[in-house]
């Protein structure tokens, strides 16, 4: 969630230091906007299926990310082109159905960790408690999606978003969203990872 805040409240001045201008940014803030603000839907089969995945569970994994094709396969054309009743929006609605998916597969990973799995649990545990085991998550599951999500920053999405910066119009503007996509991406999965690691680690490791 911060991470999907904090990117959403800074597009103009992110895009705007990247090279973009107001020709592009309207472009920018309606395609960027759903999906920064979507992170967390995205987030959550990740971190949930590797959970199930971890505790020996590797179909649900598979049939979510099925569903979750087949679906954005099925809506992107209607959103894009129309179908039946329903008028088509064109590219700028093509996001949408992504999300859609997207959704529907953090809603079966959580219907499936909560009912299923028996992996999440709402008891009221002392604040004092929580802090300890995060710390202990943090120390264990931190310092290698930190080193990696730093290496690919610099390496990838860096000089991406000066490449795109040396453009104007739909190149550039393709190359640094496409830049923020791999950076915001980055980001929400670096703050989620350790609680991967501390959680369920695997059940085979000695």
């Amino acid at each position: 969630m911060f991470a999907s805040v904090v990117g959403y409240l800074t597009i103009d001045p992110v895009f705007t230091a990247m090279g973009a201008d107001a020709t592009t940014l309207p472009m920018i803030r309606q395609y960027m906007g759903p999906w920064y603000l979507s992170i967390v839907l995205l987030v959550v089969p990740m971190m949930g299926n590797a959970a199930l995945r971890d505790s020996g569970d590797s179909m649900t994994q598979a049939r979510t990310m099925i569903i979750s094709a087949i679906l954005n396969g099925i809506l992107d054309p209607i959103l894009i082109f129309g179908h039946g009743g329903h008028r088509g929006h064109g590219r700028d609605r093509r996001r949408r159905g992504g999300i859609i998916a997207c959704g529907v597969a953090a809603a079966l990973t959580l219907w499936v960790l909560i009912r299923g799995a028996d992996l999440v649990s709402f008891e009221r545990v002392p604040f004092a408690e929580v802090k300890a085991s995060w710390r202990q998550i943090l120390k264990v599951g931190a310092p290698p999606p930190t080193s990696l999500a730093l290496l690919r920053t610099t390496v990838l999405a860096l000089p991406l978003a000066w490449i795109g910066a040396q453009w104007n119009g739909l190149e550039g503007l393709f190359i640094g969203v496409a830049a923020a996509n791999i950076i915001t991406g980055l980001a929400a999965f670096w703050m989620a990872r350790p609680l991967r690691a501390g959680i369920l680690p695997d059940p085979g490791a000695r």
